[in-house]
């Protein structure tokens, strides 16, 4: 990898980690197995699972908030290739919150996403739309809560070496996040916004991996105060080749 892409992504880098400056914030580790199976030349299925864990003890307001397994989560999907660049997908979450403590919570999560791809030379430009029906169990009478979120995102990746993936190369891939929940008091855009930023690495035979660090910040109270919790992301996206 040439030096001018390494001191690239540390620029990138250190900039993300700016913004990570925010009124409270955790630290946390996020593994994730992203595993992607083409049926033919439209369908396709996804499957992801990962678990989001805060590593760090942390105090607000004189109260220690201790490090936890925030959640287990395993989502499943089909995709259907309309054209070219332009990929609809529809989807099911379900997710384990809490899952080591008494009061563990379930949610079911019903999903569709419209995604366009755009290609600039080496750059790939991907545009999230995504609606979402979350159903959230009560944490007191165990009945669930129904939230409806909407979501634009805008992801982007470029090769280190060329202008395409190829084969033992190293890449940038990058994804930014804004979350609406209109069926909720606030319905302000920084609602949630989620930004990442990864190296990655396409082996020739077990498919990509990932590392980076993601921001997930919300506005925690009246005072627009953030709560930020940073994970460094580690994912795997297999792509098993079969022996001729």
């Amino acid at each position: 990898m040439a030096l001018k892409h390494i001191l690239l992504y540390i620029f990138l880098l250190c900039g993300s980690a700016n913004l990570f400056a925010q009124n409270l914030t955790h630290l946390g580790i996020l593994p994730k197995i992203n595993y992607h199976k083409t049926l033919n030349e439209h369908f396709s299925l996804n499957f992801t699972s990962f678990s989001e864990i805060d590593v760090a003890d942390n105090t607000l307001e004189n109260v220690v908030l201790p490090s936890r397994v925030i959640n287990f989560t395993f989502i499943g999907g089909v995709a259907y290739k309309l054209r070219l660049n332009s990929i609809l997908t529809a989807g099911y979450l379900f997710r384990v919150n809490d899952p080591f403590l008494s009061d563990t919570r379930f949610e079911h999560r019903f999903i569709s996403q419209f995604v366009q791809i755009q290609h600039i030379e080496s750059l790939r430009l991907r545009h999230h739309l995504r609606f979402e029906e979350r159903f959230i169990e009560a944490p007191n009478n165990g009945g669930f809560n129904a939230v409806t979120r909407l979501s634009y995102t805008l992801g982007w990746d470029i090769p280190l070496q060329g202008k395409h993936l190829d084969a033992n190369e190293f890449y940038i891939n990058s994804v930014n996040s804004i979350f609406v929940q209109p069926t909720r008091p606030r319905t302000s855009l920084h609602n949630l916004t989620e930004i990442y930023l990864g190296l990655g690495y396409k082996s020739e035979k077990f498919g990509r991996f990932e590392i980076g660090p993601e921001a997930k910040m919300n506005v925690r109270n009246s005072d627009r105060d953030l709560n930020t919790i940073v994970f460094i992301d580690f994912v795997w996206f297999p792509n098993f080749k079969k022996k001729k």
